[in-house]
């Protein structure tokens, strides 16, 4: 009944004639340039999911309910969800929030993932796509509203567990005139009406996740299909078969076990329970902290890192659908 209600609802607003853009957006960080002039160009993509329209609700929820609680734990807000417009760039976008902690100005950008997302940033650093656009955001708060402020903070909320995790992003010119160079150059096959090359091979997560990549690799299944020789070997066969049939019911299972976790963790959150007993069964909900290397510290005090990492070859199966 209700669940009914919400699909309609968001297949509505999904459905809503696109159209092409008229302005650069600091959300274009890290996007394919060849994505960028498909959608400058006004090119279908895939037709989103009542889901993906969740998602994006679901983020916006988390970074008003992050403000307000940033409030309420005495965090000033000088700025908050500030228009930009660079009508000479043709760029336009909204920031986050500019705080002041310690009579010092920080612009904020805020990020809610998923527990997978947030422990691979845990471990790796924020994504360069972030960090990029906080750069823009740095530029923009310095340069259009002449606040002086020279870092950033990014700061991830795992939506799952309710965990934050912090980054510092000190400003870097160097980023911010590439982006520029990357939108310049948009202009120029827009103008010169060229569909620039793809940047990434077809198996790349980039690939994966882009409403284009139909449009943008169309026919490229029957021309890779005639570069292999068809494998013919029964054993091989049965067993990639199989594989491929027990990969299915893992990624199943792993979506079912992340609800699951999710729902019991919230509600012995609500309920106050910390520990108890089902049968045999122990169950214990506890904060860990978990440590990390700081990469941009190590660098900042050895310099090149690369004699410390330590190479190994191994061969590793793909088996990816054409």
């Amino acid at each position: 009944m209700l669940i009914e209600r919400l699909d309609t609802y968001a297949e509505k607003e999904l459905s809503r004639p696109k159209r092409p853009k008229e302005k650069h957006w600091p959300s274009d960080a890290g996007v394919c340039i060849r994505a960028l002039v498909y959608r400058w160009r006004g090119v279908e993509g895939i037709k989103r999911q009542a889901r993906t329209f969740f998602i994006f609700e679901d983020g916006n929820l988390h970074h008003r309910s992050i403000r307000e609680l940033l409030r309420q734990a005495g965090v000033e807000f000088v700025m908050e969800e500030t228009p930009i417009n660079d009508p000479k760039m043709r760029l336009s976008g909204k920031l986050d929030a500019v705080v002041r902690l310690d009579g010092k100005y920080y612009v904020l950008e805020i990020k809610s993932v998923n527990r997978f997302t947030f422990d691979e940033i845990m471990h790796q650093g924020p994504r360069e796509e972030h960090a990029l656009q906080l750069n823009l955001y740095l530029y923009y708060v310095q340069n259009l509203f002449r606040i002086s402020t020279n870092t950033g903070i990014l700061l991830y909320k795992c939506k799952d567990t309710s965990r934050f995790w912090e980054f510092p992003i000190p400003f870097d010119e160097k980023v911010v005139n590439n982006f520029f160079v990357l939108m310049h150059s948009v202009d120029d096959y827009l103008a010169k009406n060229i569909i620039p090359d793809r940047p990434y091979k077809i198996t790349d997560w980039q690939c994966q996740y882009c409403d284009y990549r139909q449009v943008c690799w169309e026919g490229y299944a029957t021309e890779e299909k005639n570069k292999f020789a068809e494998i013919k070997e029964e054993d091989l066969v049965n067993f990639i078969g199989e594989l491929l049939w027990i990969r299915e019911q893992i990624k199943e299972l792993s979506e079912k076990e992340e609800n699951l976790n999710m729902k019991i963790k919230e509600i012995m959150l609500a309920k106050n329970i910390e520990s108890g007993r089902i049968s045999n069964y122990f169950v214990e909900l506890k904060e860990q902290t978990r440590q990390v290397l700081n990469q941009e510290l190590l660098k900042e005090k050895i310099g090149n890192l690369e004699p410390f990492y330590k190479s190994s070859t191994y061969k590793v199966l793909k088996i990816k659908e054409l």
